[in-house]
């Protein structure tokens, strides 16, 4: 490399250096003012021609602030009537107002930032409930009660002459004598004999004759003799025992009867 070669090269070197350097001394500038901004900020005050710099700056500040705050009117208002062409819920009572409506027509609340139906969240979806499976209730058989047909009891054969209530084995009315009619005995039915355990016999006992009770009297209770008019104790008088009932024997037959039976039950005999 020859010397002018050497000498234009350190040159260009030199030049570079330069360059970086104000390049760095740009940068730093830059930071020296940042450094310088931040301290105005926090109450410093600039002197001299960095006051005039810093109101500068300030009047950037406030007019980009003014510019933001028109962009935020601006985007609501476009929003505003984008949303005036949908409907929207109120963000009070939930009431889906219809398009180009300001005010809710349920509460009166402001639609302004009432959100379009669409840009709301989609409702959750519920998974249906299944009913269930039918209960199969199996028919109750009831099976039928037998009943048994009522038996009714045979009339009581009554005498044709006076119609007083006889026997059915009577040949005359116990009345008026009148001969009865005897009904032809039925055909026998024959019936299957149950069968019947043997209980051995039990020995009759022999009634006991009753005593009758001896009279006394009703005021102090002695006992007094049956033919007594008065108490031989306290002296009351006592009324007279009533007589036995009396009966008659049919002539015909031997029956014994009442005394008021004009004829006999059994053979018909007409009693005196």
């Amino acid at each position: 490399m020859s010397l002018f070669e050497s000498i234009d090269q350190e040159i260009v070197e030199l030049k570079n250096s330069i360059a970086k350097g104000n390049a760095d001394i740009e940068t730093d500038i830059v930071e020296l003012g940042k450094i310088a901004l931040a301290n105005y900020d926090d109450g410093e005050q600039p002197v001299g021609a960095a006051a005039d710099v810093y109101e500068h700056i300030k009047a950037i500040r406030a007019a980009a602030d003014d510019a933001r705050d028109k962009i935020d009117e601006l985007l609501r208002k476009k929003k505003f009537e984008e949303n005036l062409t949908k409907s929207r819920v109120c963000p009070k009572c939930g009431n889906i107002a219809p398009p180009k409506m300001l005010f809710c027509g349920l509460c009166g609340s402001s639609l302004a930032d009432a959100e379009p139906v669409e840009d709301m969240p989609a409702p959750v979806e519920v998974a249906p409930i299944e009913e269930p499976a039918p209960i199969v209730v199996e028919p109750i058989v009831v099976e039928p009660v037998v009943v048994a047909p009522i038996v009714e009891a045979p009339a009581k054969p009554t005498c044709p002459n006076c119609g007083a209530v006889v026997s059915g084995t009577t040949k005359f009315c116990r009345s008026c004598g009148a001969r009865l009619e005897v009904p032809a005995e039925p055909a026998p039915i024959v019936e299957v004999a149950p069968v019947v355990e043997e209980v051995p016999a039990v020995e009759e006992v022999p009634a006991v004759e009753e005593v009758p009770a001896e009279p006394t009297c009703p005021n102090c209770g002695v006992v007094v003799a049956a033919t007594a008019k008065f108490c031989r104790s306290c002296g009351t008088k006592l009324a007279p025992a009533e007589p036995a009932p009396a009966f008659k024997v049919c002539p015909g037959c031997g029956e014994k009867l009442a005394i008021e039976k004009k004829f006999c039950g059994t053979c018909g005999t007409r009693q005196p």
